[in-house]
């Protein structure tokens, strides 16, 4: 009623409503993204780019995979991080490695400063992953 008056009167004024004034179908459509949303952004990438004229290789090189490349980043550091604990308790049973280096010569030698260190050296690690891994991310996503 207030946009009405307004368009009446000829000002060019905006009118928001509060939520709680809204109808019901209005407030469950704001309620947050579809799940299409990621699908229907991937076809507006695609259509976007076949109208700049990109082929099909150039559509998944130059499009789809750069939009990736912060998710793939993402898992490949969750990899990395999970590779590295991995070999870390296989070296316990004897697979070699810091995990058996730590066993060897830090538990079963007494030698708790050596455990301590395979610790940070584990940690150092895992933190050099993440940072560049992080610094990936940031650089690649818009």
């Amino acid at each position: 009623m207030v946009v009405e008056e307004a368009a009446r009167l000829g000002e060019h004024t905006e009118v928001f409503t509060p939520a709680d004034t809204q109808e019901p179908s209005q407030a469950s459509e704001d309620a947050g993204p579809e799940p299409e949303a990621e699908s229907e952004s991937s076809d507006v990438l695609e259509e976007a780019s076949e109208a700049m004229g990109f082929g099909p290789a150039a559509i998944i090189f130059g499009v789809y995979l750069k939009e990736s490349v912060p998710g793939i980043t993402r898992v490949t550091m969750i990899t990395f991080v999970s590779l590295i604990g991995i070999t870390a308790m296989a070296g316990a049973i004897g697979a070699g490695g810091l995990g058996d280096f730590a066993i060897r010569y830090g538990y079963q030698m007494g030698y708790t400063d050596m455990s301590w260190v395979t610790v940070i050296i584990i940690l150092i690690i895992i933190s050099i992953i993440q940072f560049v891994g992080n610094v990936i991310i940031r650089k690649t996503t818009h």
